[in-house]
């Protein structure tokens, strides 16, 4: 049978793969979240470190050391808490999270910490105690956090999420698991606590909060490779301004469209259109003026065409209109006035018609 001392060192060796394999994640990729998470598991593998310390609280320990290993200990724990928080926030949110005095909340998480590991030794030496407020807030609070943390995660972030939500759902009740067996050793008073246990569920919650991180970060980076290539593609065949086709676009939908009449004989028409004086416009009340004054113009040109048809814009104050299935030539002079028509109401901009 392994003593305990071999049972807390094989609890240890789970938060600290966890903080290893983490910080190795982040040198890849630079996520912020990750490196928070990476901090946080460096902690809690600093508070079995000092969970393995007092294991000789009742032999013959001195105890400044005991009282040393608690605090240490009891700080890291609930640094580890603000730490996973921090990370879950900033991965929710897509972006970095900036905590107003950030320092002054982890030294606030630190105090809470050394209370809940100081409190014991104020109290009188009795190990229950001290298990009640070492161990066993730690691990109610811990399940709670990992819990709330792996619905938020699934919340904000979406169904590709899920599996690696239910990863930190799931350590969350190991930790609650820890919790019960740690308040069965208070109520009996001298009975001691099952550490091997202990280490084998927070061995087996370490390896599967592993695996929901790693599949965090995968998703999370086939979401910005998409969203990159959503991007490029924006950037490519869209008018930033006015968010229409542009003239790359509109020469593909027009040969498309030109291959497609010609298989089953119908006609088409394109229609040119500019706007008058934009030049002065532009020259006279400045250039977020005209914007303005395009980006209306575009959206009444599109208001009048059919869904199926396309406006581009060519650049400048040029735009062009593709209109699919037209049954004779006098039905594209009947789109083209109705585009007319729908530009003949004033457009008012900063109290000016035009």
């Amino acid at each position: 049978m392994p003593t305990n001392l071999e049972a807390v060192g094989f609890q240890i060796l789970g938060p600290l793969s966890v903080s290893l394999l983490l910080f190795q994640i982040y040198r890849s990729f630079k996520s912020r979240y990750v490196l928070h998470w990476a901090l946080s598991f460096g902690a809690l593998a600093i508070f079995d470190a000092a969970g393995a310390v007092l294991l000789y609280r009742d032999g013959a320990a001195n105890p400044l050391v005991l009282l040393a290993g608690s605090i240490i200990g009891g700080a890291s724990a609930y640094l580890q808490l603000g730490w996973l928080v921090w990370g879950t926030v900033e991965l929710s949110k897509q972006k970095e999270f900036k905590v107003a005095e950030p320092y002054r909340v982890l030294l606030l998480l630190a105090g809470v910490g050394v209370l809940s590991g100081g409190i014991p030794f104020l109290v009188g030496g009795d190990p229950a105690v001290h298990r009640f407020f070492y161990l066993g807030l730690h691990a109610l609070a811990a399940a709670l956090t990992f819990v709330i943390c792996g619905m938020a995660v699934r919340r904000f972030r979406g169904a590709g999420f899920t599996v690696p939500a239910i990863a930190y759902v799931i350590y969350g009740f190991v930790q609650l698991n820890e919790f019960i067996m740690i308040m069965r050793s208070v109520v009996a008073r001298n009975a001691a606590l099952p550490m091997l246990n202990l280490s084998v569920f927070e061995l087996a919650g370490s390896a599967i909060v592993a695996l929901g991180a790693v599949l965090i970060v995968l998703e999370d980076q086939r979401e910005a490779s998409a969203l990159a290539s959503s991007q490029v593609e924006q950037l490519a065949y869209y008018d930033t301004l006015t968010g229409l086709p542009n003239r790359a676009l509109f020469g593909d939908r027009l040969s498309v469209a030109l291959g497609h009449a010609n298989r089953h004989r119908y006609k088409l028409a394109i229609l040119f259109l500019d706007i008058d004086r934009f030049k002065q416009i532009n020259d006279s009340l400045g250039h977020t003026v005209g914007d303005r004054l395009l980006k209306i113009v575009s959206t009444r040109i599109r208001s009048a065409i059919r869904e199926e048809d396309t406006v581009a814009r060519f650049g400048g104050d040029e735009f062009t209109v593709l209109i699919h299935i037209i049954g004779k030539i006098e039905d594209a002079g009947k789109i083209a006035q109705k585009i007319l028509d729908s530009l003949k109401t004033p457009i008012t901009i900063d109290e000016r018609d035009f």
